[in-house]
């Protein structure tokens, strides 16, 4: 698509009331939504969003993306594409109807407002790298991402899989060093919302989780998943294809023990926000 940052891809689609907009994050494609869709899949028509950081700033890249978006969404972000969800969220209020981010911070690097996050100087280094090594960049930084879960080999595979060289990744760098969604989050952003962070992450500190608890409104919520790192797309040893509504009832503690995301989208798409979730032939 010449003249938006977002390509769909809707061959998983399955007829709900309201679609799950996914988003990903920096270094990676649509792609890396692979292991979580049969999982959303139970409850909404799922599009999955190519991001092209050829934009003059975020805000631009906000607008062309709304363009494209249903009348009515549920956005889901994960790290860049999380922040990138939550000013959608609030600068398109009509449309999103409930907000979901992985692994997202306010601010991805520090500032005097926002001290939890990546270091300016570790940033600028970082950036400088990526300029005269891409490949060898980007890899570090998937690296950065695995460690400390409990599952980082497996990550990392994944993470090589759906990585990508687009040329616009340095771009996209800009995007990570200005973005500062503490007035969008704080203020803005008014619909059901579901923020969940690892407790092993590495790029979002645990104190900007905890500062991120007493910005939020009563109907969003914050959550950490215990062993997890930054990578929370990634679904561990749960094969979701095959299993309907009742064996994940029954099979919950088993979900639970395997990986703690799963129950915890399902707790929020069925508890909090039901009326975005009824399936158009039961009506």
């Amino acid at each position: 698509m010449a003249d938006a940052c977002a390509d769909f891809d809707e061959s998983s689609q399955v007829k709900m009331h309201t679609p799950i907009v996914l988003i990903h994050g920096w270094g990676c494609s649509g792609g890396v939504w692979e292991s979580l869709i049969p999982y959303l899949n139970k409850y909404a028509d799922i599009i999955t969003l190519d991001i092209f950081y050829d934009y003059k700033n975020t805000d631009d890249c906000c607008e062309a993306i709304a363009k494209h978006l249903p009348e009515h969404c549920i956005l889901c972000g994960w790290s860049l594409g999380g922040m990138m969800a939550t000013r959608l969220a609030g600068l398109y209020p009509l449309k999103i109807k409930a907000l979901i981010t992985l692994a997202t911070n306010v601010s991805f690097v520090a500032n005097m407002q926002w001290p939890d996050a990546m270091e300016g100087d570790v940033f600028a280094a970082f950036c400088a790298s990526f300029a005269l090594a891409p490949k060898k960049t980007l890899l570090r930084f998937l690296l950065l991402q695995v460690k400390g879960d409990v599952a980082s080999k497996k990550q990392l595979a994944y993470l090589k899989k759906h990585s990508t060289n687009d040329v616009g990744l340095l771009a996209g760098l800009e995007y990570l060093s200005v973005m500062n969604n503490t007035k969008i989050l704080s203020e803005d952003v008014v619909c059901p919302a579901l923020l969940v962070f690892g407790e092993q992450d590495t790029l979002v500190p645990l104190s900007a989780v905890n500062k991120i608890k007493k910005m939020i409104s009563k109907c969003q919520e914050v959550v950490t998943v215990c062993g997890k790192g930054h990578v929370l797309p990634f679904i561990d040893d749960v094969d979701l294809k095959n299993m309907d509504s009742n064996d994940m009832e029954l099979n919950g503690s088993a979900m639970k023990k395997n990986n703690d995301l799963v129950l915890i989208l399902n707790n929020f798409l069925e508890n909090q926000a039901p009326v975005f979730y009824k399936n158009i032939v039961n009506e």
